[in-house]
Formats: structure tokens, C-alpha cells, sequence
């Protein structure tokens, strides 16, 4: 999951822009705000929130814990 995503995040009608750096950080755009988080066991950490990471071909889906429905499907860019 290493390199730089797109995706877009129906519940809240934005776009967003993912890279994933081989030590696990992980820089967002989320329509042009930038945030910091990082990759650990399998979950994305950005700002205050938790997504499950579930592989899905070349790219991958995030699932936020605690908000079942806020859920994105990245694939490369």
C-alpha cells in the first residue's frame, strides 16, 4: 500500500489525495486541507479518527471505526 491514491468519500462528497510512505505516514488533500496520519496493523490513523484497511485490487478500502457508513475506496494515482 505503498505510493499515492485517489478516492472519494461519498458521505461527505469530497475528494481526496492519499500517499502512503514506506516507513507508514500517510499525507491527505482532502479538497485542498492537508492532514497528517500514519499506516500501523492494518488500520489509518489521520487526525482524531480510525479507518479498518480492507485490500480491494490494486487499491484498498478505509472503513472509519465508530461511523460504519463513512467509508472510501482509494486506488492509485
Amino acid at each position: 500500500m505503498i505510493g499515492k491514491f485517489k478516492g472519494y468519500n461519498l458521505q461527505f462528497g469530497t475528494n481526496i489525495r492519499l500517499r502512503i510512505d514506506d516507513d507508514g505516514r500517510a499525507y491527505a488533500n482532502i479538497e485542498g486541507q492537508r492532514v497528517q496520519g500514519y499506516v500501523n496493523d492494518g488500520r489509518l490513523y489521520v487526525g482524531d479518527a480510525e479507518f479498518d484497511i480492507e485490500r480491494a485490487g490494486d487499491g484498498f478500502n478505509t472503513v472509519q471505526r465508530g461511523n460504519r457508513s463513512n467509508r472510501v475506496h482509494y486506488e492509485r494515482d
